[in-house]
This record gives C-alpha cells, structure tokens and sequence, in this order.
C-alpha cells in the first residue's frame, strides 16, 4: 500500500541541548490510529538555520545513510539517530519521505538547540 499524501506536514518542534546525541522517534499512523508502514520509504531528515532550497543543510540523516531507521511491529516506527554535532539557536528541520517517486513531508517545525556549557 503506498504512502498517504497528506495536505500539510504536520508541525513538531524539536528541542536538544548542544553536543548531545539525540533519538527521536516518529510513530506514523493514519486518521484512525492504523500504523502506516513506512519500510519501503527512503526517508530523509534535514536540518537547516532557515527555510529554503538554496540554503545549506547544517545536518542531513536518512535510512540509506544509517541515521534513520524504521522499527517496530507495523514498521511504522521511524528512529532518527542525531550526533551532537550541530550549532545552538533556532535552526528549522524537514522529515521527507520518499516512495515510488514520490516525496512527502510528513513533519516539519523549529529545531530550538540550547548552548552547551561543558565542551
């Protein structure tokens, strides 16, 4: 069953704290709480200090690059596995998913990083 478009991306903030390894999980399941298998998705998350194309990337994880996975019993569970090395402030990331040559972004929002003391 292919991947449900949806009308907009659904919007989370993210907040770490600068230096430290993170993992973020996403359950995805649709309007009636059915998990949506998302194992044949090539899925890719981006972070960047603002929105737009031409903007480098500070970091970029995907499921070919080993910094995503997908778990769970309806491989519905997506695992984001961040390293630390990322600046603080407010940055803005995007999770796209990729499928039959189709690409939706599922979720979006701030990535709010607070200042390490200790380096």
């Amino acid at each position: 069953m292919p991947l449900p478009y949806v009308d907009t991306a659904g919007v989370w903030d993210l907040v770490a704290y600068q230096g430290d390894t993170r993992v973020w999980s996403f359950t995805m399941v649709d309007n009636n709480s059915n998990p949506i298998n998302v194992s044949g998705a090539v899925i890719t998350m981006t972070i960047k200090r603002q929105r737009g194309g031409s903007v480098p990337a500070i970091w970029t994880g995907s499921t070919t690059g080993g910094e995503i996975t997908v778990t769970g019993a309806g491989s519905n569970t997506v695992n984001v596995y961040l390293d630390g090395d990322y600046p603080a402030g407010s940055l803005v990331y995007d999770v796209e998913f990729v499928e039959s040559g189709r690409t939706i972004t599922y979720l979006t929002g701030q990535f709010v990083v607070t200042t390490e003391v200790t380096e």
